[in-house]
């Protein structure tokens, strides 16, 4: 286990600025049945206080798993907070929020690139402009986007 800090940041979708060394990984996270009943966990602590401190201040935790219990020892259930210099989301419910979010960016920018190529009321297409000439795949019928007559092994 040398990269324990590439196996942290899949578990916990954590960006990390410093490394957590194999040495300062859980040497025995425990079995929910070894745990006293009343304090098991679904999600194993798999980032201790100690670690969160031995990380380089301007680290961010985001703990995915805090619906379960969390995987940082120090995460605050639905807040943000900053220990040791590193900070830590503890997002709740992180599934319900991408569909919203996801939406919501998306109409924003297609609201954006409407505005962006609508002048006096009226659609205009410059295509010597940069974002019209990425976004325009044919006019009158030809092929006039660069990638796309190349994928369709034509000249551009």
């Amino acid at each position: 286990m040398r990269h324990a800090s590439r196996l942290l940041v899949w578990c916990l979708g954590v960006a990390i600025a410093g490394s957590v060394s194999a040495a300062q990984a859980p040497s025995n996270i425990p079995e929910l049945a070894d745990m006293p009943a009343g304090t098991q966990r679904l999600a194993p602590v798999l980032l201790t206080a100690d670690m969160v401190a031995a990380m380089a201040p301007g680290s961010v935790i985001v703990d995915i798993s805090i619906d379960q219990g969390g995987n940082c020892a120090l995460t605050e259930p639905g807040g943000t907070c900053v220990k040791h210099g590193v900070t830590i989301e503890g997002i709740k419910n992180i599934p319900g929020l991408l569909p919203t979010s996801s939406t919501w960016m998306f109409a924003r920018n297609m609201y954006h690139l409407v505005k962006y190529l609508v002048r006096d009321g009226r659609m205009t297409l410059d295509r010597s402009d940069e974002i019209v000439a990425g976004i325009v795949t044919t006019i009158d019928g030809k092929v006039v986007h660069e990638g796309a007559l190349e994928a369709m092994g034509g000249k551009a």
